[in-house]
């Protein structure tokens, strides 16, 4: 009765200000009465990460998506995260997904694979970074497993899905407009993780919250339930046609006009009942390049973005009061989260950053700071929060290792400047920033580590995580490049 009775409140309030439920797990709960500080490092450490974290960068790696299944690959995950260690990484990011771990039934946690691995990432003498995948594996670039979220969340979630302008539902994620309602899903898997792994405290560098699709801050706009419509380097797919969204964008509108007579004033509408206000019906008339001016394109993309930073909040402020409670286990661990760097078409319409739900609103100017200060402002405010916990919430930024202008025209990519964009967004708003590629098949071109040396050690990113570790070890460019620059930090 106490887990429904908080599920209520939550409900209510959507808020964790003053979450007080007990889940069974706390019955058996131990706690510490002060962890170890996220940021030290165990003796057997790499003298180079050593060092170079004591100049204020870290350079962390990820490890494969799936975990091992017999004890041959245990052992060969153990000796070449040794290897890892040695060349000076600092942490390793495993996903924690979802569906593994609370797939078979509601409340029932199942953490014995992942306490295996911490321990083998802590043996090896390396950092661990923890993402709570509420995720699936599957349908994204790079992913080669198909591990859904739990099934049993659409049975008590079924509007849960987002749903495209195609009209195809994706299961990847519950959707950003359910998050008030579906808050206690996450909470109940933050307190379960605080629970079975407090006695890692002290080797946790940073808990990584997934905040949407590929653990990524967006909505699913180039994703595989689209059937390749929405593919790179297409403009993406608008993702608001589920229920909740609908309702959502209708009592957005009449809070800024109050009347219909006022939104037929804004938009030029003739409408006659509130019901009518909807999202666009005719996408080839909203795509057009008049209506990208008109006020109801702009009044529709800024309730797009703001519902995404608003799902981004009170995901990111339960993370903040779980783990920095003053009785949690994992109290002064930093926390973070991961923005995407969508650089296609940001030298034409910018369509794919408006239907990732990135960019409030698309002016046709050329690209600039102002795109991205929302959405570094979310982390900005998660940021001081975490500080008056004692910690800090990191924004990681993807694409690090791009050059404008790859894949020509078609693609009218931006990736380079766009990372110095949000860079500078985050420079202005005090953010720690930590970068990251995009693609693992990358590593193996120098150019692609010049950029990324670049923005760590001339730009505001203290450090980077590489996808993944084994693309580092089996090529000769990404070992050499990955040593070079943990020690070019180490000596700044």
């Amino acid at each position: 009765m106490a887990r429904l009775k908080s599920k209520s409140l939550i409900l209510t309030f959507s808020i964790l200000l003053n979450l007080h439920f007990i889940s069974a797990c706390m019955a058996v709960r131990h706690l510490q009465d002060e962890p170890a500080p996220s940021t030290q490092i165990k003796s057997s450490a790499s003298p180079v990460a050593i060092a170079a974290a004591a100049k204020g960068y870290t350079f962390n790696v990820m490890a494969p998506l799936t975990l091992p299944q017999s004890p041959e690959e245990w052992n060969s995950l153990s000796s070449r995260l040794e290897k890892i260690k040695e060349m000076g990484a600092y942490a390793v990011s495993t996903d924690i997904w979802w569906g593994l771990v609370e797939g078979a039934k509601d409340d029932a946690f199942d953490w014995s694979a992942y306490l295996k691995l911490a321990k083998a990432i802590g043996s090896a003498g390396l950092k661990w970074v923890p993402i709570l995948s509420f995720h699936q594996c599957g349908g994204n670039v790079g992913d080669e497993c198909a591990f859904p979220i739990p099934a049993w969340l659409w049975d008590k979630y079924p509007d849960a899905m987002t749903v495209s302008e195609f009209g195809n539902p994706s299961k990847e994620v519950l959707t950003p407009w359910s998050t008030p309602k579906t808050l206690p899903e996450y909470v109940a898997f933050m307190r379960s993780f605080k629970t079975a792994f407090a006695t890692h405290a002290s080797n946790i560098a940073e808990i990584n919250i997934s905040f949407g699709p590929s653990g990524e801050l967006r909505f699913p706009s180039y994703n595989s339930h689209d059937q390749g419509k929405t593919s790179y380097p297409t403009r993406g797919g608008l993702q608001a046609y589920g229920i909740l969204a609908r309702e959502s964008f209708r009592r957005y509108v009449v809070q800024k006009y109050g009347s219909i007579q006022e939104i037929n004033r804004a938009w030029k509408t003739t409408l006659t009942e509130i019901s009518q206000v909807e999202v666009p019906s005719d996408t080839n008339l909203f795509y057009g390049a008049q209506s990208r001016k008109s006020a109801y394109n702009r009044d529709l993309y800024r309730w797009y973005h703001t519902s995404l930073l608003e799902h981004g909040r009170i995901l990111g402020e339960a993370a903040l009061e779980e783990f920095g409670d003053s009785q949690s286990p994992l109290r002064g661990i930093q926390l973070g989260g991961k923005v995407p760097g969508i650089h296609w078409r940001m030298a034409s319409d910018r369509q794919a950053e408006l239907n990732a739900g990135l960019i409030p609103f698309n002016t046709l100017a050329k690209p600039s700071i102002r795109d991205y200060r929302d959405i570094v402002g979310l982390f900005a405010s998660l940021d001081d929060k975490a500080k008056a916990l004692g910690t800090r919430f990191v924004l990681h930024f993807t694409c690090l290792e791009m050059s404008d202008h790859e894949n020509g025209d078609v693609a009218a990519s931006l990736a380079k400047t766009l990372v110095k964009i949000v860079g500078r967004a985050a420079q202005e708003q005090n953010v720690l920033i930590m970068g990251e590629n995009a693609l693992s098949n990358t590593l193996s071109s120098q150019q692609a580590w010049d950029n990324m040396k670049e923005h760590v050690f001339k730009g505001p990113y203290k450090g980077i995580t590489i996808l993944r570790f084994d693309d580092i070890l089996k090529s000769e460019v990404a070992s050499r490049n990955f040593i070079e620059m943990i020690q070019a930090a180490s000596k700044k």
